[in-house]
């Protein structure tokens, strides 16, 4: 289906697609309502929709056309290349974005790769949109996760307070003292507790935190690597995170831990990754690991999958997977498709090798 309110240029575009043997067109509609009157006469598998139409837009007259049937696919295709038009079509469902001065060739590809599932969208913009979609999405998941924090420095405190409700977490109280997170996480029962480290006199302490409060998942923050307790936290629990004071700055990297948290992934901060692994390279152990391995391991003891290691090092999954099997099999480790037990392995090696 065709959606502009001017004919010649849906002549254009239906002529295109014709001899170009992409698809038929259907259905034309000069506005929304006559959009979703033809929607029900006769149905379509993919929608080319104008941003500027006469009266509801056409991010708006795209929801309204999901709601009606959630599997079409919407190209939209605009005069206007405002970032927030961009963001606003694709928030609103459509899967692509393209300027109206593309040439016939540019809107034929981006045609045959939304209908293949690809998200299309202007080369200058993609970066931009793609991540404030991204941001918009680690809000909602946020607003649905309940923390409470354990930090004794009432300025860290207060800082993490805001840091924590400016991502859209649910914080829902914050101590200074071990027996206050106690009774908060008693009270609240939260889904993550983001607890400093010096909250926990030993690491026995902080495992006895664990144990009590099962459900609950932990985010630890350190001003240092803490090898030890990092060891015991692998043993005791499927999916913990750690990360490091200084970087939770980074709000992004913080709103990603809690998120992976609670979906059962644990995350270590990457410098402290970095540093476990850099004190054992010089172990002979490694040395049967190739150097794409040893990048390989590093990844996966992030935390990161192995499409976010393929990502990272410009590998196929396929690859990706054969340096996993390699890996597991140079170390005697048992290969699992679990992302936690995935990192449990890579700090029960390095443990070993220290």
């Amino acid at each position: 289906m065709l959606v502009d309110d001017h004919p010649m240029w849906r002549q254009t575009v239906a002529q295109m697609l014709s001899r170009r043997k992409i698809g038929r067109v259907v259905a034309e509609a000069n506005d929304a309502n006559e959009m979703l009157k033809r929607a029900e006469e006769q149905p379509a598998d993919f929608v080319i929709m104008d941003m500027g139409l006469p009266g509801v837009d056409g991010a708006e007259a795209t929801r309204q056309l999901l709601e009606h049937d959630p599997d079409l696919k919407v190209l939209v295709l605009s005069a206007s290349d405002d970032e927030g038009d961009v963001i606003a079509a694709m928030r609103a469902g459509a899967r692509g974005y393209l300027l109206k001065t593309a040439g016939p060739s540019e809107v034929a590809d981006a045609v045959v790769r939304v209908q293949q599932g690809e998200i299309v969208l202007p080369p200058a913009l993609a970066d931009v949109v793609l991540r404030e979609l991204r941001e918009g999405e680690e809000r909602t998941r946020a607003r649905e996760i309940t923390v409470v924090l354990g930090e004794a420095a009432a300025l860290s405190r207060e800082g993490l307070v805001r840091v924590l409700r400016d991502a859209g977490f649910d914080t829902v109280g914050a101590a200074r003292d071990p027996r206050g997170l106690e009774q908060l996480i008693t009270e609240q029962a939260p889904a993550v507790a983001v607890v400093a480290t010096q909250m926990f006199a030993t690491a026995d302490d902080a495992l006895t935190a664990l144990e009590r409060h099962p459900d609950v998942r932990f985010l630890l923050l350190s001003d240092e690597v803490d090898t030890e307790l990092i060891e015991a936290l692998s043993e005791a629990t499927e999916a913990f995170a750690y990360l490091l004071k200084d970087h939770v700055t980074d709000v992004q990297q913080l709103t990603i831990a809690i998120i992976r948290l609670v979906d059962g992934e644990s995350t270590v901060d990457t410098d402290v990754v970095g540093s476990l692994v850099a004190e054992r390279r010089k172990d002979r152990s490694l040395a049967v690991l190739t150097d794409r391995e040893r990048e390989v391991l590093e990844l996966m003891a992030e935390g990161r999958t192995n499409a976010a290691v393929g990502q990272a090092l410009f590998l196929t999954p396929k690859t990706v997977e054969a340096h996993v099997r390699s890996i597991f099999v140079k170390l005697g480790l048992e290969p699992t498709a679990d992302d936690h037990r995935r990192v449990l392995a890579v700090l029960a090696y390095l443990r070993s090798a220290s």
